[in-house]
């Protein structure tokens, strides 16, 4: 009767297993829920990207200097529009994980025919630009 109760005992604390509450297995939506705040490039740190629910600015740490736009997301892609609707802008970008994203040739310097894409990589923020 010992050894049943021990591999009744050993079966259930083998087969039992803890919830992990992980946010690094959980899939993130590309929407402006996702995106909603500020984000800091990483490497180098040169902009700060502030999303709302619509609007999304742009703001350029190394020449002090901000753009504003109009922005929607679909199939991985990221589209600024100004708001004269004159410049459209449309990057890969890729959810990492909850707080980290990465966007695809942001620099249009280097988005050239046959160049290799620059990755930047984005954290959230928890504070406001200083416009």
């Amino acid at each position: 009767m010992k050894k049943l109760f021990l591999f009744v005992a050993m079966a259930a604390f083998t087969l039992t297993s803890c919830s992990k509450d992980d946010d690094d297995n959980k899939t993130y939506t590309l929407n402006s829920d996702y995106l909603f705040g500020n984000w800091v490039e990483t490497d180098p740190t040169n902009y700060i990207f502030s999303f709302d629910e619509s609007t999304a600015t742009l703001t350029d740490l190394g020449e002090p200097n901000t753009q504003d736009y109009n922005y929607s997301t679909e199939e991985g892609k990221l589209i600024l529009v100004t708001p004269d609707g004159q410049y459209t802008s449309t990057f890969d970008i890729e959810i990492v994980d909850k707080d980290t994203l990465k966007l695809t040739s942001l620099y249009p310097s280097f988005a050239c025919v046959g160049c290799p894409k620059t990755v930047s990589t984005f954290k959230r923020a928890e504070f406001a630009p200083n416009n």
